[in-house]
C-alpha cells in the first residue's frame, strides 16, 4: 500500500480500504474527527496536496500487531505550501484491518507512540 501510495495510485488505496474507512490523521482534521469512508479520504489527499509542495511517507519496519492489526513504522518529508519550510519528521501508523481491507487508518506523532499504542516495544 505505501509504494501504491509513493506512487501516487490513490485508487489502490482505496480499492483496499473497506467503504467504511476511518483515517485519523495528524496532518488533516482541526477537529479531530476522522476522515470516513472513501470520500473522507479522498478529502485527506486533496488536503495534503493543497498544504504541501511535497509529501512523502518512508516505512522503516512493519509489525503485525495481533488479529487484524499491523504496525508501520517510518516517517513523512514533506515541503509546506507557502513557507517553502522542508521538514522529515518519524512516525508510526496503526493499521486494523477487516476480511484483509484496511478499515481503520491510525497516524502517531512516533514509532513508539504506534508500538505502545498496540502493546508492542521497540
Amino acid at each position: 500500500m505505501f509504494a501504491a501510495y509513493r506512487a501516487g495510485d490513490w485508487e489502490f488505496l482505496l480499492a483496499n480500504a473497506t467503504h467504511d474507512v476511518e483515517l485519523y490523521s495528524r496532518f488533516g482534521s482541526l477537529t479531530g474527527e476522522p476522515y470516513r469512508g472513501h470520500d473522507g479520504v479522498r478529502a485527506w489527499l486533496a488536503e495534503l496536496r493543497e498544504n504541501f509542495e511535497r509529501f512523502e511517507a518512508w516505512l522503516d519496519d512493519v509489525r503485525e500487531a495481533g488479529d487484524d492489526r499491523v504496525v508501520a513504522l517510518g516517517g513523512i518529508s514533506f515541503r509546506a505550501r507557502g513557507s517553502g519550510i522542508d521538514m522529515d519528521e518519524r512516525l508510526g501508523w496503526v493499521y486494523e484491518l477487516r476480511n484483509g481491507r484496511v478499515c481503520r487508518m491510525l497516524f502517531y506523532r512516533s514509532p513508539s507512540e504506534a508500538l505502545e499504542a498496540v502493546g508492542l516495544r521497540e
